[in-house]
């Protein structure tokens, strides 16, 4: 059994809301008038959407959750790429370090759950649903220039503000489903595989996008909530496997 640090895991959760508090007053000082910029982007009210995920997550810590560390570990890491796709490098390397410090009071918090077996990921049904997502993406895409006639009239012309937030909308929607379905059907090491599907289907997505002219930033901001809504759909996942299990018991 490999030795678990309860330093760590302390650290873990302190760092959580220490991030928490020093994206919420650079978002104070953003609203108040003062200029901050990452990169090509400009600091605005979504930082205070990141102080209140890192506050959950925080709090997830505080109580051990495995999902809270593996949250921690997505927001940093999606923060380094973040900055490092609209070229702020130097963020990006101190983000870096956040990273690592994370993963490490994970690791220990990992430990800490004293699992009977070592982790065993499934392979095939990881890319069966990361193919899924990336499906759902297509479409998402492919409706915002398909232009027949109905569409036109329902959606607005292509490319269109409104046509880009239905489909964009709907394209979420689906994949919360999916990822719903899929951690339903998991029974072992659930989070596990739906957080793998996402980061698989964001890896080819952001690939894709930049082979075909799109934006980084861009790229990267849509995996953001398809990792949200991955942690959404896992719990009300599990949410339903404990209605199922009262059901038939």
């Amino acid at each position: 059994m490999k030795e678990v640090s309860g330093g760590w895991i302390t650290t873990l959760l302190i760092l959580a809301f220490l991030r928490a508090s020093i994206t919420v007053a650079t978002g104070l000082y953003a609203v108040l008038g003062g200029a901050v910029e990452v990169g090509t982007l400009q600091v605005g009210m979504w930082v205070f959407l990141d102080a209140g995920l890192l506050a959950i997550l925080g709090v997830g810590a505080l109580k051990r959750r495995l999902w809270a560390g593996y949250g921690l570990v997505v927001f940093a890491a999606l923060d380094v790429a973040v900055k490092a796709a609209s070229g702020a490098y130097g963020g990006a390397l101190g983000g870096s370090l956040w990273l690592v410090l994370f993963a490490m009071g994970t690791i220990h918090l990992f430990r800490a759950q004293r699992f009977d077996s070592a982790i065993r990921l499934d392979l095939p049904f990881i890319f069966r649903w990361a193919g899924v997502l990336i499906f759902i993406a297509f479409l998402a895409g492919f409706f915002q220039t398909f232009n027949p006639s109905f569409l036109e009239k329902i959606l607005g012309a292509p490319r269109s503000p409104g046509r880009v937030w239905a489909t964009t909308i709907v394209g979420y929607a689906l994949m919360f489903a999916s990822q719903t379905v899929a951690a339903v059907r998991k029974e072992d090491w659930t989070l596990e595989h739906v957080l793998c599907a996402a980061f698989v289907a964001s890896l080819v997505g952001a690939v894709l996008d930049l082979v075909f002219g799109g934006s980084a930033t861009q790229a990267v901001g849509g995996s953001v909530w398809l990792f949200i809504l991955t942690f959404i759909a896992w719990g009300a996942a599990k949410g339903l496997k404990i209605q199922r299990r009262a059901a038939s018991g």
